[in-house]
C-alpha cells in the first residue's frame, strides 16, 4: 500500500468517527500509526487499518478524557483569571501548571467552588450508549439488533459490510436501518 492509499484509508476511517472538527488530526494520527506499524514489520493491510483506527480512537479519548483539577484557592483564582483573559498566573502557580489549567479550561471543563471538579468525560457517554443499547435490544428483532450493533456499535460497518456479514441485500440493511433510526430518534426525544 503506497502513501496515497494509506491517506485514503485514514480519511475514510476518520470520517466514520463523525468528528469533522478533528478530521485532519484523525487522519494524521492514523497515518502516523500506519507508518510506525510498517516500521515494526507489519505489512498486512487489515493490521495497518486496525492500528490507524486504534490511534484515532485514542486521540479522541484523549481529547474527551476526564480532567481532574484540585480546586484549591490558587486554582480557583487562576481559573477565574484565565476566563478573564489573563495570560500569566495571578497566584502562586508555575507557568507550566497555569498553561495546563488553561488547556483544560479550553476543553470546556468547569471548576466547582470548594470541591475537586470532575469533568464530563466519555464515561457519561458510555453509560448513555449502554442504556440506549438495552432499549434498542428490547425494541428490535434480533436481526435488526444485529444490524444496529454492526452499524452503530464499535465496528461501525458500512451498509455493504453489514449486508455481506449477514448474507442479506444492502436494500434489506437500508430498510432495517430506517426502522432503527426512527427508534433512535424516538429515544433521543425521550431523553430531552
Amino acid at each position: 500500500m503506497d502513501i496515497k492509499q494509506k491517506m485514503e484509508v485514514c480519511r475514510r476511517l476518520a470520517k466514520r468517527f463523525r468528528r469533522s472538527d478533528l478530521l485532519d488530526d484523525l487522519v494524521q494520527e492514523g497515518l502516523v500509526a500506519m507508518l510506525e506499524s510498517e516500521q515494526r514489520g507489519n505489512t498486512h493491510q487489515e493490521t495497518l487499518r486496525m492500528d490507524a483506527r486504534l490511534a484515532m480512537q485514542n486521540f479522541i479519548s484523549l481529547k474527551q478524557s476526564a480532567v481532574s483539577i484540585p480546586a484549591t484557592r490558587h486554582t480557583r483564582r487562576n481559573a477565574a483569571a484565565i476566563r478573564k483573559g489573563k495570560e500569566r498566573p495571578v497566584e502562586d502557580m508555575e507557568p507550566n501548571t497555569y498553561n495546563s489549567l488553561k488547556t483544560a479550561l479550553e476543553a470546556s471543563t468547569e471548576l466547582t467552588d470548594g470541591i475537586e471538579g470532575f469533568y464530563e468525560s466519555k464515561i457519561e457517554t458510555t453509560i448513555w450508549v449502554k442504556d440506549i443499547g438495552r432499549l434498542m435490544e428490547a425494541r428490535l428483532s434480533s436481526r435488526h439488533y444485529q444490524i444496529y450493533l454492526m452499524r452503530y456499535g464499535p465496528l461501525e460497518l458500512t451498509q455493504q459490510e453489514a449486508s455481506d456479514r449477514l448474507g442479506m441485500s444492502v436494500a434489506g440493511v437500508k430498510k432495517a436501518e430506517a426502522k432503527i433510526k426512527s427508534i433512535l430518534a424516538m429515544l433521543k426525544n425521550m431523553d430531552t
